[in-house]
Parts: structure tokens; C-alpha cells; sequence
């Protein structure tokens, strides 16, 4: 269902169809679904039911996108109470998670320049361009001191920040391979 629902979703746009597919396997659990049905409720504004499906995802722990958009949803109060907390929370859970975006994220709520700096730095080693633009107008108002220290709490914040997983190699070419009996290449 989640496959058909993607087809419906992502070529067609048909956000019936995708809807019906998706909550049929998000209703079983299917963490991917449920994070593209609070996608789809929060295009259409239904916040109240945005979070519900995005709460459901980020809890499974699987998706760092699902964390991150709900800790932007507590932090605009779609769908709840603004909650800086509940937000600083699920922005640290995704950061962790190796979101480039969380990443981002935790220098914008930070408040301390120091913390702030070292999280844009991060961010900016990851290939984000706007943390690399906070980071250097940040860095031009520190202090040497506190960039030094903001570079020895950036090597502790990454001993925490997960890697993704390395893709599995593709097999060369030639190998055969088989799905049941039936050889494939």
C-alpha cells in the first residue's frame, strides 16, 4: 500500500488516493506512511492530524525527518501548544539521527553563541549552506576563546551524532544473482 500510495502521492499527485493507500499502511505500523500522511495534513492545513501522524512516526525512532518536522510543529504550535521544549527535544532526537536540518536547527535555538557556533559548524560540515553563513557571521562576533571552545564542544557533539548507514555495495556486473529459482543479473 505504501508503494502505491508513493506512485499516487509523488507522480500523480493525487492526494485521495495517496491518502487512502498511506493511512492502510500506517495504520499497520508502516513509519514511512505516517510520516507522508502528516506531510500531506500539514499541506492542507490540518494540523490536528498532522501531528498525530507525525508523533506516530518520530516515537518508532526510524525516521530523523519525522523528528524534525515535529519538533518544527511544536515549535509553530501546528497542531499544539507552542513548546520550545518539547521542540528543543525532538530537534536534538533528529540531530542526533545525523539530520542535516536538525543540525541546523539546534544552532538557531540555541542562546548561547558558543553552543549556537558549534552547532552551525556542524551543520556546515554536512553541507548546509545556511548554517555555514550563520557560522560565519557568529564567528565574527566571538571572541578567540569562545571559538576554541566552541570547537572542543563540537567534537564532543559529534561522538553523538549517528552516521547513516554505509549503502550496500552494488554487485558487479556479470554476478549472477537469485530471487527464489529465477536468476536475475
Amino acid at each position: 500500500n505504501f508503494s502505491l500510495g508513493e506512485i499516487a502521492y509523488l507522480c500523480w499527485r493525487d492526494m485521495e488516493t495517496a491518502k487512502r493507500h498511506f493511512h492502510a499502511a500506517a495504520q499497520r505500523g508502516h513509519a514511512k506512511a505516517q510520516h507522508r500522511l502528516a506531510t500531506i495534513y500539514s499541506e492542507e492545513r490540518a494540523y490536528s492530524v498532522a501531528i498525530k501522524w507525525c508523533r506516530l512516526a518520530a516515537w518508532q525512532g526510524q525516521l530523523p525527518e519525522a523528528k524534525y518536522d515535529l519538533a518544527r510543529m511544536c515549535y509553530y504550535g501546528h497542531g499544539v501548544a507552542p513548546d520550545v521544549t518539547e521542540c528543543r527535544k525532538w530537534m536534538l532526537q533528529a540531530a542526533e539521527s545525523a539530520n542535516v536540518d536538525a543540525v541546523h536547527g539546534m544552532g538557531v535555538l540555541c542562546s548561547d553563541p558558543v553552543q549556537a557556533y558549534a552547532w552551525f559548524k556542524l551543520a556546515a560540515l554536512r553541507k548546509s549552506a545556511d548554517a555555514a553563513k550563520a557560522a560565519m557571521e557568529l564567528g565574527a562576533s566571538m571572541t578567540g576563546e569562545q571559538v576554541s571552545q566552541a570547537k572542543t564542544l563540537m567534537t564532543a557533539l559529534r561522538t553523538n551524532i549517528h552516521r547513516p548507514s554505509k549503502r550496500t555495495p552494488k554487485p558487479k556486473r556479470g554476478t549472477k544473482h537469485f530471487v527464489g529459482s529465477q536468476e536475475v543479473m
